[in-house]
């Protein structure tokens, strides 16, 4: 954080060009603030607070409002009846019969996706049933709508598949009349529904409606405060600040809109004390999970791993043509546009992942590639994070450099598909079935399991699908080797003499095709030329 005094620098200009970041050296001492403009695909961003985005009649009822998002999907409202009133203290009531309809200037908004969020800040008057805040309809049925539900009187997402008309609603807790956040998601790229209040997951359903795409909205109904235009819309009652729309979303992303809108309308109280920005506002640019290291032997994953690195993530081969492009960064994500871009309408497969510590070396398949776009879209964990879906499918490198044989430390960043597999999420030094190294992930039996020197340890307990490990091995000289994950904590596994040579990294397999590999999603790993404690591993975890 950059202060002058004890006050933050809000904005750094270079003439009068905002500067994105700054650094010392290779530190980060200054980014500017995240916003919803910096979303992916940010498609809605209505901001009540500003009030040079709204325009009233007379009767301070609301005739305009303008999108942020740079899209001009505007608001509207011609008829005087129907509109809510815009309040002295920046924020619109509607009260039972007003909406804005944003029909003229969006054509398309939902148009064939297959992720939409809707996010608002916002405070019902009345816990009645039937009252939507946000509506994407067409002509006979709803595509997506997000509201109090006429069922479980809790705030809900619904969503209608476009390919076989399907239409499916999950609900979170129940409705109350206290300000919230509430965040509603359905994915159709894997069948899911999420509602999230004041940035907890308040209700999840992870068979909603199948794969597919939702309903095209193109010529009916898309507004705010009722379900359509017609007396019976159910319509909302209730008070709006804020409103973000937009298409797929990443877990980071997010946390990020939620901090971003606690701090700005001066509501942090609403998130829970271990959200990630409870205390801080989000920025662009973060500190990296490796910034605080000198000593890095490898860093490399689908995410910004030192502040300072403004090289390439992967490269990606598309299915449509073979084509291949590396792929970077956007913030510090792996830039979702430019790879969904490169693969419209096609899969995407992984063909090199570059070490961001020294990107003339880098990890290439070895044996069928990792997929990271599929059918167009970015593949990612049940969590929401860009990952390489590695199923029976493995990437190695000859590590030039070597690695030292008695202080060391290993962090792994993956997701379980199958507990079932016998497959391994990182190997380094085997040689040739010669028991020269190590390999940590699944026994085979589903326990988590550690490969020492021809013999296994499987101490750390039991494996679970779509569960997410943080898992760090480190070895502190002759002869201690320990072994860490979020589950069970740090254990021993194993002392004694032992050997390495031949340094080939695996990430995916024990030694290659020859053998299972296995099934996980790929988020990162890193070597540090140390052993690392207890209080480094809590904050390696904590940048998940």
């Amino acid at each position: 954080m950059t202060q002058i005094g004890s006050n933050d620098v809000d904005k750094i200009l270079a003439g009068s060009a905002p500067i994105e970041k700054s650094f010392n050296g290779d530190n980060l001492i200054y980014s500017r603030d995240w916003l919803p403009t910096d979303l992916f695909y940010l498609l809605v961003w209505y901001d009540f607070l500003d009030t040079d985005t709204v325009s009233v009649d007379g009767s301070n009822g609301l005739t305009d409002i303008l999108d942020k998002s740079g899209n001009d999907y505007h608001g509207s409202q011609n008829d005087a009846e129907k509109r809510p009133v815009y309040t002295d203290n920046n924020k619109v009531v509607f009260s039972g019969n007003e909406y804005i309809d944003m029909k003229p200037t969006v054509p398309g908004l939902v148009r064939a996706t297959s992720v939409f969020n809707c996010f608002t800040l916002c405070q019902f008057s009345s816990t009645a049933e039937n009252q939507y805040i946000a509506a994407f309809s067409i002509a006979t049925a709803t595509a997506v709508r997000f509201g109090l539900s006429s069922t479980s009187g809790a705030f809900s997402t619904t969503g209608r598949r476009q390919d076989i008309d399907a239409f499916t609603a999950v609900s979170g807790s129940a409705i109350d009349t206290n300000l919230h956040l509430f965040h509603g998601q359905h994915d159709h790229t894997v069948g899911t529904a999420t509602v999230w209040k004041d940035g907890v997951q308040d209700a999840y359903d992870p068979a909603f409606n199948g794969i597919g795409t939702t309903y095209n909205s193109d010529s009916a109904y898309v507004g705010l405060g009722s379900l359509n235009e017609t007396s019976s819309g159910y319509f909302y009652n209730g008070n709006l600040y804020e409103v973000v729309i937009a298409n797929a979303m990443t877990k980071k992303e997010r946390q990020k809109l939620e901090g971003w809108c606690a701090h700005y309308t001066n509501n942090t109280s609403l998130l829970n004390v271990n959200h990630r920005y409870k205390s801080n506002k989000p920025k662009k640019y973060e500190p990296c999970i490796l910034d605080d290291y000198d000593d890095i032997l490898v860093a490399a994953g689908l995410e910004r791993m030192r502040s300072n690195y403004n090289g390439y993530c992967i490269r990606v081969q598309r299915a449509s043509d073979s084509q291949e492009q590396d792929i970077g960064f956007s913030g510090d994500e792996i830039d979702r546009v430019a790879l969904e871009t490169f693969c419209s309408g096609t899969n995407g497969v992984i063909t090199r992942i570059y070490l961001q510590n020294m990107p003339s070396l880098y990890f290439t398949p070895d044996s069928d590639p990792p997929v990271i776009v599929e059918s167009g879209i970015m593949v990612t964990d049940p969590d929401g994070n860009p990952a390489a879906k590695m199923v029976d499918k493995a990437v190695d490198m000859e590590y030039t450099p070597g690695l030292p044989g008695d202080s060391y430390s290993v962090y792994v960043d993956y997701t379980v598909i199958d507990s079932t597999d016998d497959g391994r999420a990182y190997t380094h030094g085997w040689n040739g079935g010669n028991n020269k190294g190590f390999y940590i992930g699944n026994d085979g039996s589903g326990n988590f399991s550690q490969y020492w020197g021809g013999t296994s340890y499987s101490e750390a307990g039991v494996i679970s699908d779509n569960t997410r490990y943080q898992i760090a091995v480190v070895v502190d000289g002759t002869p201690s080797f320990k072994t860490y994950n979020e589950t069970t904590k740090w254990f021993d596994v194993w002392s004694g003499a032992r050997e390495l040579n031949d340094d080939w990294l695996m990430i995916g397999t024990q030694w290659g095709a020859e053998v299972p590999n296995c099934n996980m999603y790929f988020r990162k790993l890193a070597i540090l030329n140390h052993a690392i404690n207890e209080t480094e591993l809590s904050q390696l975890t904590s940048f998940s």
